[in-house]
């Protein structure tokens, strides 16, 4: 679970920085009286797709961490265990 845990840092940072980076592709943008011509023609621009992406990155990392580890199995057999995760 640890690396689940660095991963989804990770992607907050991500998530962080393409924000930044989205406000100031725009106010560079409203500077210049342009468009965005990718946002223009799809509705979105490549970042905003980006920052999309990586919020699904993270609601899919929270529900590997939310979900439940099943708890380990034992069954013995003739004085022989054996420890199964899982069923």
């Amino acid at each position: 679970m640890t690396e689940a845990k660095r991963l989804r840092a990770k992607a907050q940072h991500l998530r962080k920085h393409l924000l930044q980076q989205q406000e100031m592709l725009d106010a560079s943008l409203a500077a210049n009286g342009t468009d965005d011509p990718i946002r223009h023609v799809t509705g979105r621009s490549s970042l905003e797709q980006a920052i999309e992406s990586t919020n699904e990155m993270i609601r899919s990392i929270d529900r590997i961490l939310h979900e439940e580890v099943p708890a380990p199995i034992v069954t013995s057999v003739r004085g022989f265990s054996r420890l199964r995760v899982g069923a």
